[in-house]
């Protein structure tokens, strides 16, 4: 059996304001910093055999915070960044919303198009295959991401299509803990 928790990074003043952030790299702020810190206290008692985060600023702030407090090996790999959401990086998402492509991003998403987006089907394959690539050194491990990053595992570990992928989206600095063996995945959400 292999535990794995799932930490969306802290807040940044690009999520306070409603900014796409996609690949954009971003810092914490303030309430992000004190976020990360709430997190490590929490995942103390987890003890994890390695942290393994995005390198996009935003999770590696929450990931050395964490890493710190626990006393735990930290590693980082691009391929848990967030999905690169092309030309919509950097504006707001009411400047979106009024947008054809924007109907599609929120009903059907595997269906979006955009200039310069992956395809969230790559996204999961890359956020995949370093998650379970990590899982073959230890037992239980603590990844760093990000929202759409994070929700496409869990879709992908539940057997759920990627048009489901809002109802998982997580809220900044909360922990999913997600335990895989060979009968049984189950999932669990706690927002700090």
């Amino acid at each position: 059996m292999k535990t794995v928790y799932l930490v969306r990074h802290g807040q940044t003043n690009a999520n306070l304001n409603h900014i796409i952030q996609g690949q954009t790299d971003t810092s914490l702020n303030e309430t992000g910093l004190l976020q990360a810190q709430k997190v490590a206290e929490k995942l103390k008692i987890v003890r994890a055999d390695l942290i393994l985060s995005s390198d996009l600023s935003r999770a590696a702030q929450t990931a050395r915070i964490i890493a710190e407090a626990c006393d735990v090996p930290l590693e980082f790999d691009k391929n848990l960044r967030e999905m690169s959401l092309g030309i919509w990086e950097g504006k707001k998402f009411e400047e979106i919303e009024s947008t054809s492509l924007s109907k599609i991003w929120f009903e059907k998403p595997s269906q979006l198009r955009l200039e310069g987006a992956e395809r969230l089907e790559k996204v999961q394959e890359r956020v995949v295959t370093a998650i379970f690539d990590a899982l073959k050194r230890c037992k239980t491990l603590i990844v760093v991401s990000h929202g759409l990053a994070i929700a496409l595992f869990i879709l992908h570990v539940n057997g759920l299509p990627i048009d489901s992928m809002w109802e998982y989206l997580m809220d900044n600095a909360s922990v999913s803990k997600v335990i895989l063996s060979d009968e049984l995945t189950s999932v669990t959400q706690d927002n700090l």
